[in-house]
């Protein structure tokens, strides 16, 4: 991959961990099921899609996790390869964003919220479906404001299949009429289509409470099924975790 420079971008989520090579709007991405996950595997799959010699062809790496117990010993097998620390996100300051949260917040809530801000001006809405929904608020001022954590689409399929006698586990698609005519198009357009409504309602009480309308960028695993039966004008940003990585690590440098 031809680019002016190499970074290693790492968003690892609680289902699974993305990672990237390149730098902003120019790069190589992938992704590994976190259950699959450890030092060694990790180093195995950048190895075979960019060869062992791409570890010296690192200007840096950057790294983003709501997975605490994985951390230590991922950040260990890429200072080894690197000889170069890892740049972790800073909650206060992320990209551009800062934030005054209150209590725990999930780094990867900021970091896309840092990739926004590379195609949009504040204020602006972030929707991020994987295995939770969170809904990231980013006022006129562009500080993380707050937002809202929903169940993510296939979490909540799993959780009826295994709560209950007669749910089967149903296959997540796009495609599923508003009102399904047997069991399986019922979970689908329950979990899919209302996704959708609920995240235009959650968007519409937002507005109302901050007084004004903002735009809204879609991004995570899961947006693809949503998608199509969302109703408000969104921009749909299918890498903008990865995205923000590479603007955090850019803020960072800028700053040394």
């Amino acid at each position: 991959m031809t680019s002016t420079k190499n970074i290693l971008a790492v968003g690892v989520g609680n289902t699974n961990l993305q990672a990237a090579v390149g730098e902003y709007k120019r790069f190589k991405t992938w992704h590994m099921p976190m259950k699959e996950m450890s030092a060694e595997h990790f180093s195995d799959y950048i190895e075979h899609d960019f060869g062992p010699e791409i570890w010296n062809n690192l200007e840096g790496s950057v790294l983003s996790t709501v997975y605490p117990e994985k951390t230590p010993a991922l950040i260990g097998i890429i200072e080894k390869k690197t000889g170069k620390p890892v740049k972790r996100v800073d909650l206060t300051n992320c990209g551009g964003i800062t934030s005054a949260y209150q209590g725990l917040l999930g780094e990867d809530r900021l970091v896309c919220c840092a990739g926004a801000l590379r195609v949009t001006e504040p204020p602006f809405i972030v929707a991020d479906f994987g295995t939770a929904a969170t809904i990231n608020v980013v006022n006129k001022g562009g500080a993380f404001a707050g937002g809202a954590i929903m169940t993510g689409v296939k979490t909540g399929l799993l959780a009826l299949s295994e709560g209950t006698a007669q749910l089967p586990l149903t296959e997540l698609k796009p495609d599923s009429p508003v009102v399904g005519v047997n069991t399986a198009q019922n979970l689908i357009s329950g979990a899919v289509i209302g996704a959708a409504c609920a995240l235009e309602g959650y968007i519409r009480r937002i507005w109302n409470e901050l007084g004004y309308e903002t735009p809204i960028i879609i991004t995570g695993g899961d947006a693809g099924a949503v998608l199509p039966h969302f109703r408000l004008r969104c921009r749909y940003e299918p890498e903008l975790l990865i995205q923000g990585l590479f603007a955090v690590y850019e803020c960072m440098e800028a700053v040394k």
